[in-house]
């Protein structure tokens, strides 16, 4: 038997929609076999007017399929069809057009469905407190001293607003959900019983996209990982040329022979192009402490690139980064900043410390960012056209 999948566009919650929709299938020959927010699935068989209906039942969810219950339903001459999603909620058919109504004190009905809809009212403050707790974590991340850099360089905030903006398009169909089904009690406990059939939406874009951030979300999460460590062992090393021309420690150093360097590349959702090159004196690295570090980035936003270079540079001066890049506390405050006009840049400053040995400089230009670090006897300020050249 052939199986046949639907975007569900009503919800479960939409008792009369839900039954309406089921019921204008089973003409087309499809009849449910299991019933999903986003996706349900049907198996195709000969035509026929089929009525539905759902019952709500607190024990159902607890211990199980009631079979008093069932009974009861099949003596009004009503087939049990299977359960919806929370469980809670349960799924009758017939073909017999003459079948008794299985309700037909609406009043109690409406008693009944009131207990689902306190229920619904207490997921539905939990899920705001949840996502009210995550917004706080969220903007916790904003009193970093560099929020900018913490934001582009990191999939972590990425993961925290999916997964806050997740939470409102869920928190929107909830309080859609738990207003919808209280327009229902109100009415039945007035007297009126709910309407059948009647006009369904045809799709449910809150539903859509909420599944999509939801899979994207774990998308991320599963598979960065994943692409991380692949690239780190099978990739080739990556060409540094391919990102920007990299300033040379070899010249700044006026030709000394025998340096190394290394290539790491990282990404993050705003700044997938994340570039990483250290060179160093081979001979004396560990006493003189002869190293350019350079770091690029090209950040999804072009108009991000001058306010991250900014922060690069102010980033740096703490000199509280790598071993290599660090000094007594006495240093620290120790910076002459300059700013310098160069053509196809859009900011560059050169920061050193007259009786350091440490230099730094950031740039920004055609929607790139770079800092560059440097301990060393050249000056970052004689070669200001191999930094302009990193971002051109």
């Amino acid at each position: 038997m052939r199986h046949v999948w639907k975007l569900t566009p009503v919800s479960c919650y939409d008792l009369s929609g839900l039954e309406s929709w089921l019921e204008s299938l089973a003409a087309q020959g499809l009849f449910p076999k299991k019933i999903r927010p986003v996706r349900s699935v049907f198996t195709r068989g000969t035509p026929r007017p089929v009525r539905y209906r759902i019952e709500y039942c607190k024990k159902a969810g607890r211990d199980g399929l009631p079979q008093d219950l069932v009974e009861l339903y099949r003596e009004f001459g009503w087939d049990y069809a299977g359960p919806l999603p929370n469980r809670t909620l349960l799924l009758f058919s017939t073909q017999n057009p003459q079948a008794e109504e299985p309700h037909t004190d609406p009043p109690l009905q409406g008693e009944l469905l009131e207990q689902l809809l306190r229920k619904l009212k207490q997921e539905l403050w939990v899920s705001a407190a949840c996502l009210l707790l995550l917004a706080v974590l969220l903007v916790w991340t904003f009193r970093t001293p560099f929020p900018l850099l913490y934001w582009v360089k990191s999939f972590t905030p990425f993961y925290g607003a999916a997964s806050i903006l997740f939470g409102i398009v869920a928190l929107f169909q909830q309080g859609r959900d738990y207003r919808r089904l209280s327009r229902a009690v109100r009415q039945l406990k007035d007297g009126v019983p709910l309407p059948h059939p009647i006009a369904y939406p045809r799709r449910t874009w809150s539903q859509i996209i909420a599944a999509l951030l939801c899979i994207g979300l774990l998308f991320t999460i599963y598979f960065h990982p994943i692409l991380e460590t692949w690239e780190l062992n099978f990739a080739p090393e990556p060409q540094v040329e391919d990102y920007f021309i990299p300033l040379s420690l070899q010249e700044l150093e006026g030709g000394s022979p025998m340096f190394y360097g290394h290539t790491y590349l990282d990404h993050s959702p705003l700044c997938w192009d994340q570039v990483r090159v250290v060179q160093s004196d081979q001979e004396r690295r560990e006493n003189a402490r002869i190293r350019l570090e350079l770091s690029w980035y090209r950040p999804l936003f072009p108009s991000l690139a001058q306010p991250m270079a900014r922060d690069l540079l102010l980033s740096a001066l703490p000199l509280d980064g790598d071993g290599w890049w660090s000094a007594p506390a006495r240093e620290w405050d120790n910076w002459t900043v300059t700013e310098y006009k160069l053509d196809g840049v859009d900011w560059c400053a050169v920061a050193f410390q007259p009786e350091g040995a440490f230099q730094a400089a950031a740039l920004a230009g055609n929607g790139q960012a770079v800092l560059v670090q440097y301990t060393g006897h050249g000056d970052l300020t004689g070669h200001l056209d191999g930094l302009a050249a990193m971002v051109q």
